[in-house]
């Protein structure tokens, strides 16, 4: 079973790929789990996390996180990690999917994806799922990115992205921790 955790058409689209390139075997199987979510400002909505406090874990043999962004994921894969393991669960499998225009209709921080380049990651990706491989989150990976999204967080650097964003990029989800063009508008007219 996939789960769409962020409730949006990026995420909406990786699972019809994931479905597309997967057996209808592995799909049925009620012992799999995965969870298909977007990272925002290197680090996953609350919302996000929230929300995988009601997913249906029991019985689950074989569980894998699947992190769509535009770019860097940062803290995303790690926070969703630390949450499972809050419930007393695992991921077997954990990995990040860069989307670019041709998927999401709007620019990637990191330089656009051709779709055929989206497609065979998906592929790729599909296979070891399908084969049950196990990909855990590397420890030094994810330490480094840590550092990395907290040294973004410094008040310094955080005002001036807080100030200088505009909403060209914007795709209005209101979910970028502070520095969202939208969410600025919305607590100025508060």
């Amino acid at each position: 079973m996939f789960v769409n955790v962020s409730k949006n058409k990026n995420c909406a689209q990786v699972i019809q790929y994931l479905k597309q390139y997967t057996s209808e075997e592995f799909q049925k199987d009620p012992k799999v789990l995965g969870l298909i979510f977007e990272s925002h400002f290197l680090d996953v909505s609350n919302e996000v996390l929230e929300s995988l406090k009601h997913l249906n874990w029991e019985n689950k043999n074989y569980s894998f996180a699947l992190c769509v962004s535009k770019g860097i994921q940062g803290n995303s894969l790690y926070h969703i990690q630390k949450e499972v393991e809050n419930l007393e669960q695992k991921l077997n499998y954990m990995e990040h999917v860069i989307l670019g225009e041709d998927l999401s209709g709007e620019a990637s921080f990191q330089g656009e994806k051709k779709s055929s380049e989206l497609k065979e990651k998906i592929k790729k990706i599909s296979s070891e799922l399908s084969g049950r491989e196990r990909k855990e989150l590397n420890v030094g990976y994810s330490k480094l990115s840590s550092f990395f999204a907290g040294f973004l967080r410094i008040p310094f650097l955080y005002t001036f992205l807080n100030n200088s964003l505009d909403g060209n990029r914007c795709r209005k989800c209101g979910h970028c921790r502070g520095v969202c063009p939208t969410h600025k508008k919305i607590q100025k007219s508060s």
